[in-house]
C-alpha cells in the first residue's frame, strides 16, 4: 500500500515539472503575428450582397462610369503596386484571378451591353495579346510580373447596377451586376488618351474573391479597412450615368448633343430614382402630371336691363349591395343572391359665388325727367354766372363814375334868395347888405357848363 502511494506521488511530481515549458510555448506561438497577416474578414468565401430575386415588381438597370481620380473612387486605383500589408490595386487583383481561371472575362462589344454567354467568353492570352501585356508561358501556364500589368492606365471602370424593389423585405436595393475596366492609352503621337473598355466580369462570380481584397476605408483613419465587396455592396463609389436600359438601346449621348443637355438628363434620371424611393408607399411609380393652374376669368358685366342667376344641381350616387346566402339541400349547394340598391343625393360643395352686377330697369319717362332736371340746373348755373358778371360790371362803372363825377347840388331860385335876404334884414337891419359885393354870374355859368360836359 505504501509503495502504491509513493508511486502516485512520484508520477504527480514529474507531471508538474513538465508543464511549465509547454505553457510558455503556447502563448509565444499565438503571439507570432506578422504585419502581412490579413484580418479575419478577408478570409470569407461568400459574398455579402443579397441575391436579387428574379421576380421583382420594379427594377431599373443603370450604367455608370467611375472615374478613379475622384476621392470616393481612388481606393480602387491605389496602391499601384502590391503592399506588404496585403493591399493592392483592383485591376491587379482581378487580372490575377483571370490568370488562375478563377473568374471568366467576357468580350466587350461595340454596343456596350454585357453578354455572359459561354460563346462570348475570352481567354487571358487573348487579352494580353490584344493590349500588349508581356507574359511568360510554360506548360500552358502564364506568368506575368506586376510591373508589366497596365495598372496605371486603367483609370476608370464601367459598372452596371440594378436598382430594384424587393417586395419580400419592402426595401429598395442597389446591386452591382457587372464590372468593366477601361484602359486609357495614347498611341503614337496622340496627346489625348483614348478609352478602351477591356472586358466584362460578372460581379456574382468575382464577389467571393472580392471579399478577400482589403481596401483602405478612410483617409483620416488608416486602421479602418473594408473589403472590395463591401465597397460595392454599400455603394461607396461615385459615378455618372451614361446609359439606362431602354427600348431603343441608346446611350444618353445619342440624344443629348451638348454637355448641358447631358448633365440635365443625368440629373433627371437620378431624381426619378430618388423620387421613386420616397414614393414607395405613397403612390404610383410614375411621377404625377403637374396640374395646370386655373386661368382667372374676367367678370362678365351684364348689359343694362338684364339679370344673371346661378343654379346648383344635385348628384345622385347609387350603391348596390349583394348578399350571398348558401344553402344545402341533400348535399346540393344553392346560392341565393339578393341585391339592394340605394340612392343617395349629394349636394356639391358650395362654390364661391362671383360678384354679379344687377342692372335695374329704367323707364324712358324717368330718363327724360332726369335729363330735363340736369338741363335746368345747367341753365340756372349759366344764368347766375351771367347775372353776376353783369352786376360786377355795373358796380365797377358806378365806382368809376363816383370817382370822376360829383352829384350837382340843387339850384336856388331868385325868390328864395329874396326871401332869405328879407328875413336877414328884418333881424339885423338893411345895412348888412350894402357891403356885400354882387355875385359874379360868369362863375355860375362856368360851373353849369362844366356840369353839362360831365353829364354828356
Amino acid at each position: 500500500m505504501k509503495k502504491i502511494l509513493l508511486f502516485i506521488l512520484l508520477l504527480t511530481a514529474g507531471t508538474a515539472v513538465a508543464q511549465p515549458p509547454a505553457r510558455i510555448k503556447a502563448p509565444i506561438q499565438d503571439l507570432k503575428i506578422t504585419n502581412t497577416q490579413r484580418k479575419a474578414s478577408a478570409h470569407r468565401e461568400f459574398p455579402t450582397a443579397a441575391v436579387m430575386p428574379e421576380a421583382v415588381v420594379w427594377r431599373r438597370d443603370v450604367y455608370r462610369e467611375i472615374q478613379l481620380m475622384q476621392d470616393a473612387n481612388a481606393v480602387l486605383y491605389f496602391p499601384l503596386t502590391a503592399q506588404e500589408d496585403g493591399r493592392e490595386n483592383l485591376f491587379n487583383y482581378l487580372f490575377k484571378l483571370i490568370l488562375r481561371k478563377q473568374v471568366t472575362p467576357y468580350d466587350y462589344k461595340l454596343h456596350g451591353n454585357e453578354n455572359f454567354d459561354a460563346e462570348n467568353a475570352i481567354t487571358a492570352k487573348k487579352l494580353m495579346d490584344e493590349y500588349e501585356i508581356l507574359y511568360e508561358e510554360k506548360d500552358g501556364r502564364f506568368r506575368v510580373n506586376d510591373a508589366d500589368l497596365p495598372c496605371e492606365e486603367v483609370k476608370s471602370y464601367l459598372i452596371k447596377e440594378s436598382i430594384y424593389f424587393d417586395q419580400t423585405t419592402a426595401q429598395l436595393h442597389t446591386r452591382v451586376m457587372a464590372i468593366c475596366p477601361v484602359l486609357h492609352r495614347a498611341k503614337g503621337s496622340e496627346e489625348v488618351a483614348t478609352k478602351y473598355p477591356m472586358f466584362w466580369i460578372k460581379y456574382s462570380d468575382a464577389a467571393p474573391w472580392l471579399g478577400k481584397l482589403m481596401l483602405m476605408g478612410s483617409n483620416y483613419n488608416n486602421a479602418s479597412m473594408l473589403s472590395a465587396d463591401d465597397y460595392f455592396t454599400l455603394n461607396r463609389y461615385n459615378g455618372e450615368i451614361y446609359k439606362i436600359t431602354n427600348l431603343q438601346d441608346r446611350l444618353i449621348a445619342d440624344y443629348c448633343p451638348t454637355d448641358t443637355a447631358l448633365k440635365a438628363e443625368q440629373a433627371r434620371i437620378e431624381k426619378e430614382i430618388t423620387d421613386f424611393e420616397k414614393r414607395v408607399w405613397k403612390g404610383d411609380s410614375i411621377p404625377p402630371v403637374a396640374e395646370e393652374e386655373p386661368v382667372a376669368e374676367e367678370p362678365v358685366v351684364p348689359a343694362p336691363g338684364t339679370t344673371t342667376t346661378t343654379t346648383t344641381t344635385h348628384e345622385t350616387i347609387r350603391t348596390t349591395e349583394r348578399h350571398y346566402t348558401e344553402r344545402y339541400y341533400g348535399g346540393n349547394q344553392e346560392t341565393e343572391v339578393k341585391e339592394e340598391t340605394r340612392t343617395i343625393e349629394v349636394l356639391p360643395e358650395p362654390a364661391e359665388e362671383p360678384i354679379e352686377a344687377e342692372a335695374e330697369e329704367i323707364a324712358p319717362e324717368v330718363v327724360e325727367e332726369v335729363i330735363e332736371e340736369v338741363a335746368e340746373e345747367v341753365a340756372e348755373e349759366v344764368t347766375e354766372e351771367a347775372v353776376e358778371e353783369v352786376v360786377e360790371e355795373e358796380v365797377e362803372e358806378e365806382i368809376i363814375d363816383d370817382e370822376i363825377v360829383e352829384e350837382p347840388e340843387e339850384d336856388t331860385t331868385d325868390e328864395q334868395i329874396a326871401q332869405m335876404q328879407s328875413a336877414v334884414a328884418a333881424l339885423f337891419g338893411d345895412d348888412i347888405f350894402e357891403e356885400d359885393e354882387p355875385v359874379e354870374e360868369p362863375a355860375l355859368e362856368e360851373e353849369e357848363t362844366v356840369e353839362e360836359e360831365v353829364v354828356e
